[in-house]
């Protein structure tokens, strides 16, 4: 679930496959000082670093099209998972996917708010799993402002963040380097059986206590780190593209300015981050 507060402490946990029972990935807050978190889960390295999604509910097209566009910005375009599918769920079949219901709500937090049950590939669902059942098998779950006007930074975030945990990150706040405790952000305790992958991110998408109030589904440096060590950095696809001669020279990296101007461009969420990378390197 996704909570509206003023900031977000952010550690990366993959859950254990036990938790495939269904605990829902609710949002928390803690801070301090200590390294990203990650538990023995089955991760998406398994399924060849692919992460089917479907719609379970219909409508609400503006603010799906938003949660898609954010997390493939964010989490795909920083790192090798890829996301697929997007389209509606089957009503039959065994085949599983991340399966995303919506509903509605009223103009609180933004108007758009979040819930993951599970984490990791545990949170995969089949049409089948819910045969019997008064309801369809839902790994997660988004509402949103039943006229449409939910803030677009608060439906962002509820993307990023909650798909943070299909990737099987935990809430920040929730680790050992939360020294500060509810000074900075509530929490109920830390996570058990866990290992550090980053220095403890008080800004994180993770962390219900950043510094963007949870409105924005910018990644940190420290997300984009921990990411990329569970689940490698992007590689572009080659599919359909025309194959260079041997010995043609590789293009020039973007610049961090070039990269900056490029996002905010495409009004990606990533652009505030990379535009502050960029200023901290002496560009404009």
């Amino acid at each position: 679930m996704t909570k509206f507060v003023s900031k977000r402490a952010r550690s990366i946990f993959l859950l254990p496959l036990l938790m495939a029972g269904g605990a829902c990935a609710a949002e928390n807050v803690g801070t301090s000082t200590q390294p990203l978190t990650i538990k023995n889960v089955q991760t998406w390295t398994e399924n060849g670093n692919i992460v089917p999604v479907c719609w379970e509910s219909p409508g609400f097209d503006r603010e799906k099209a938003i949660v898609k566009a954010a997390v493939r910005a964010t989490w795909e375009r920083n790192s090798g998972i890829s996301f697929s599918g997007w389209g509606d769920c089957p009503r039959s079949g065994t085949e599983k996917f991340v399966r995303v219901a919506t509903s509605s709500q009223d103009d609180n937090n933004g108007g758009a708010n979040g819930a993951t049950y599970g984490l990791g590939m545990a949170v995969l669902k089949s049409a089948a799993d819910g045969e019997g059942r008064l309801l369809p098998p839902r790994s997660m779950i988004m509402t949103f402002n039943a006229d449409g006007s939910a803030d677009q930074g608060r439906v962002e975030y509820i993307g990023v963040h909650e798909f943070g945990h299909v990737l099987g990150f935990v809430h920040e706040q929730d680790t050992p380097g939360n020294v500060e405790g509810p000074a900075h952000c509530a929490s109920p305790g830390n996570e058990p059986d866990s290992r550090s992958l980053t220095t403890y991110d008080r800004d994180s998408v993770m962390n219900y206590c950043n510094k963007n109030g949870n409105m924005s589904g910018e990644l940190t440096a420290t997300d984009i780190a921990g990411v990329q060590a569970v689940y490698g950095v992007h590689t572009a696809k080659a599919l359909g593209r025309v194959k260079l001669p041997p010995g043609t020279p590789a293009a020039a990296p973007l610049s961090i300015c070039d990269a900056a101007k490029s996002a905010r461009a495409r009004n990606s969420p990533a652009a505030p981050g990379l535009e502050r990378r960029c200023l901290a390197s002496g560009g404009h």
